[in-house]
């Protein structure tokens, strides 16, 4: 750690100063990602702005998550409450995430 440190340390305060996105992630994690990417301060940015931006999502609760399944895979859903599926269990719709809508696996692993 000390080797990255001499290396990259007075560098590394600077964009800590300049870049927010760089605020509450620790030093050593910086310092290490720094020491992987071989001192690329663009490739960390961008890397920190994209992990920022991830985590702003707002969470989805389990109801809308199965109402948007259901509104998403709705033709398969019918496809398959005409092959005699009952479409109101809960593991359907993950078959159907699962396989990305292909109602034929579904139907294999159904059996």
């Amino acid at each position: 750690m000390n080797i990255l440190e001499a290396r990259y340390g007075s560098a590394l305060t600077e964009f800590q100063q300049t870049c927010p996105a760089s605020q509450g992630i620790s030093r050593e994690y910086l310092l290490r990602t720094l020491g992987h990417f071989d001192g690329d301060f663009d490739f960390l940015k961008k890397s920190l702005t994209k992990r920022e931006t991830n985590t702003i999502d707002t969470p989805v609760s389990p109801a809308q998550h199965r109402e948007d399944m259901k509104t998403k895979y709705a033709v398969q859903l019918a496809t398959l409450a005409n092959a005699g599926i009952n479409v109101n269990c809960p593991c359907l719709l993950a078959k159907l995430e699962k396989h990305r809508g292909n109602v034929n696996k579904v139907l294999r692993t159904k059996n």
